[in-house]
């Protein structure tokens, strides 16, 4: 009799658990997709209570789940990343230079609108992020790398030429040229002018 109650005793203890577990899960992938959608909508910076508040959980699930903001960014920053490289890893990548040039700028302006407030976010948010100093300080790496495999051509330049291009080819450039303000219009830096101010950086 007693070892019947205390295997009912255990079980009902590890079924306790597993909610406890279940519900924590779900309040930390609540808390990540609010912080998510804040700075999507245009919240670049949203607070602990703002997040805490759109998740429908206590402030203290932040601290609980992440440690703290510093820990929150740095999981949101790996959803970002991870959606943002495989954006920019697509596209057509044949043709000739002028035809592969075309392609990278447009995929690029894809690429920014989708992702372009959470680039704004990071620029915001890094200087008092050391997470979000090293990501975007990844991000400039891998895009670089990235537009090598477009343009193999780049690794031909001198260091002075290649910094220019891979200045024109930025998120901040790219504002400049489709000349937008932060949560306006659509990015429109994939045309033959844009184009041309690459092309322009390229030629001898």
């Amino acid at each position: 009799m007693k070892s019947d109650i205390d295997r009912k005793s255990i079980v009902s203890s590890e079924k306790a658990l597993d909610g406890r577990t279940t519900r924590g899960e779900r309040n930390r992938q609540a808390l990540l997709d609010a912080a998510y959608d804040l700075i999507a909508e245009g919240n670049l910076a949203p607070s602990s209570q703002e997040i805490a508040q759109r998740a429908g959980v206590g402030l203290r699930g932040i601290f609980r789940h992440f440690g703290d903001m510093e820990g929150l960014r740095a999981a949101l920053d790996e959803r970002t990343t991870s959606q943002g490289a495989a954006q920019f890893a697509s596209g057509n990548r044949a043709g000739l230079f002028r035809e592969r040039l075309l392609h990278a700028v447009e995929q690029h302006a894809v690429a920014y609108e989708d992702q372009g407030n959470f680039f704004r976010a990071m620029q915001i948010n890094r200087w008092n992020s050391e997470v979000l100093r090293k990501s975007y300080d990844r991000d400039n790496h891998r895009l670089r790398k990235d537009l090598e495999d477009w343009l193999p051509e780049l690794k031909s330049l001198s260091p002075h030429r290649r910094e220019a291009v891979d200045t024109a080819a930025s998120f901040e450039a790219c504002v400049l040229y489709a000349g937008i303000s932060s949560g306006g219009s659509q990015f429109s830096c994939a045309g033959p002018g844009d184009c041309q101010i690459w092309t322009d950086f390229y030629a001898d």
